[in-house]
């Protein structure tokens, strides 16, 4: 089975038709189709590596002292507030950008007999741009006292740390499974066919 390319069931002896099509379904087109099939599935690390991130943003938070707590707390408000003040200006200079567009094609000419009709729609279109850049501004979460920021930040390391763990168990028995089905496919494949 050289050239995989083509996928035709009929180029291939059964035993590496069903390797590569079992291939397919484990990697899903994560990877190239000739990437070999492992004897042995290993868990992805990405959960385990959030895992210990969020152990160690645990251990830094609890580590905090009022100063730092109150210090982090402002430190995140200033940020937030300001990333506010950038998007509202972002939007501000979109909707000008979207006016002035539109004024161009206000005053556009062009004589044939679709042009009106076109004309409107993108009149339209221009004008649903305007509402909708400025319909929505995100609510400004309330300044936290260090305590509260502290407690909050505990919270979301401890459910962060959580949720990759058992992320990181289910991609642990996704691992276990797909090497018990590879190994029980080749161990089948490798018995002679009954005739």
């Amino acid at each position: 089975m050289s050239d995989r390319s083509s996928g035709d069931p009929i180029e291939f002896s059964f035993a590496d038709f069903v390797l590569h099509y079992l291939r397919d379904f484990v990697f899903a087109g994560v990877y190239e189709t000739d990437t070999p099939l492992p004897e042995v599935f290993e868990p992805s690390p990405y959960h385990d590596l959030l895992a210990r991130a969020a152990a160690r943003r645990l251990v830094e938070v609890e580590a905090w002292n009022e100063d730092t707590a109150d210090r982090e707390a402002n430190a995140t408000y200033d940020g937030a507030l300001q990333a506010r003040k950038n998007r509202a200006a972002a939007e501000a200079a979109r909707r000008e950008s979207v006016e002035a567009r539109l004024a161009e094609v206000q005053r556009w000419a062009l004589a044939t007999p679709l042009h009106p009709r076109f004309k409107q729609n993108l009149i339209l279109m221009l004008e649903a741009q305007i509402a909708a850049s400025s319909s929505y501004t995100p609510p400004l979460a309330p300044r936290l006292t260090g305590a509260e920021y502290k407690a909050a930040e505990i919270r979301a390391a401890q459910e962060n740390l959580a949720g990759h763990n058992e992320s990181h168990q289910r991609e642990i028995e996704r691992a276990r499974q797909l090497t018990e089905l590879l190994q029980a496919i080749r161990e089948n494949l490798a018995q002679p066919a009954a005739g």
